[in-house]
């Protein structure tokens, strides 16, 4: 009830700004969550919502700025996510010691790339990796030392193409301040929890892009 009763108040708030016409108000809600918040919200609001207001995720936010402030790299898909992390296991092959031969085999490919997402995700860094699979040793340790090797060598491939999309909300992070968004009004509403922001070791942020 709680949270019907939060989401209803800011409803409320965003409709009265939009019959003041008062332009610039974004609600920010989870991706997964942003057509049926945008569908609410209009009934709510009424017709002239878009006008004044708009519904965006983090992602639908990244795109907003950049596309304002220019200077962003394109996102990786999956598929090009998947094609680095071939690249980056062949590059490193004679240092693994368990997954020596994942460039071969997509389907593990695949699954080592959710295990780095996954240790990227928890903000573990490749030290207290390292640290850990010491403290382990034997088999599991060396997958532990493997898996913190191709997250660094993944880092290193993607640092030549395209952005991984688990960094775009650093790169938004990095822009926002300069963007005219900035100067209207955030509502947010929908998400459950939140992850920290992730440990980069290999290269830095994207800078932010140049205002014209």
């Amino acid at each position: 009830m709680r949270e019907q009763a939060k989401t209803a108040r800011v409803f409320d708030e965003i409709r009265s700004l939009v019959e003041k016409k008062a332009r610039g108000t974004i609600f920010l809600v989870p991706e997964q969550y942003s057509h049926e918040a945008e569908r609410e919200l209009c009934a709510a609001a009424g017709d002239s919502l878009s006008l004044y207001a708009e519904v965006l995720s983090f992602t639908g936010l990244a795109r907003k700025v950049f596309a304002e402030l220019g200077g962003a790299r394109p996102v990786m898909d999956e598929g090009g996510r998947l094609l680095c992390m071939a690249v980056a296991a062949d590059e490193i092959a004679d240092s693994l010691k368990v997954y020596n031969h994942c460039r071969r085999d997509p389907n593990l490919l695949s699954g080592l790339l959710a295990a780095v997402d996954e240790v990227r995700r928890a903000g573990v860094s490749a030290e207290g990796l390292l640290q850990a699979a010491a403290k382990t040793g034997d088999a599991l340790g060396d997958k532990l030392t493997d898996i913190t090797l191709l997250s660094e060598a993944l880092t290193a491939a993607e640092a030549k193409s395209a952005a991984d999309p688990a960094d775009v909300l650093e790169m938004l992070a990095g822009c926002i301040g300069s963007s005219n968004v900035t100067r209207g009004r955030f509502y947010i509403d929908g998400f459950m929890d939140f992850y920290g922001a992730r440990k980069r070791t290999c290269c830095k942020p994207s800078s932010p892009p140049a205002r014209t």
